[in-house]
């Protein structure tokens, strides 16, 4: 039979951890630090070439390339050949036309195009612009028709 010992006899005890509480504090670091971390991809700088010299707006072959466009606006009309209209701006071939919005993708990739075809205009010369700006990369393409 084992009698107690006395309080100044027994051996002093160490102070024991409380495990759960322990995990209980990691888990919520873990949770805050997965809650703030920040998994964006980092922006990267715009590529450029600085050797170029830029031109005042207006100075160049066409005032399209220097202006800030809401809305590009093209007009098709047609009298033995098509003729395209760009902003105002007068083109003959079709691939004029492609080289501009081309242009114009590279300084805003999302603006939108409208189409204008006259009343008699062939269908075909409309679709080939519309398959342009879809080649291209523009994909908010509208068409507007003449009111009668």
């Amino acid at each position: 039979m084992k009698l107690p010992l006395p309080d100044d006899i027994r051996p002093p005890q160490m102070p024991g951890l409380n495990m759960i509480s322990m995990i209980d504090v990691v888990f919520l670091l873990l949770v805050f630090f997965v809650c703030t971390a920040d998994f964006a991809e980092p922006e990267e700088n715009l590529p450029a070439d600085a050797s170029q010299t830029a031109q005042p707006p207006g100075s160049g072959t066409n005032a399209l390339e220097a202006a800030e466009l809401d809305t590009v606006h093209i007009e098709i009309t047609y009298q033995d050949v098509p003729l395209w209209k760009v902003e105002g701006s007068e083109y003959r071939t079709l691939q004029d036309v492609q080289d501009i919005l081309r242009r114009l993708k590279d300084v805003q990739a999302d603006i939108p195009v409208v189409i204008e075809p006259a009343a008699n205009v062939p269908m075909e010369h409309v679709i080939n612009l519309y398959d342009i700006c879809r080649r291209i990369g523009l994909t908010r393409i509208h068409f507007e028709a003449e009111k009668h």
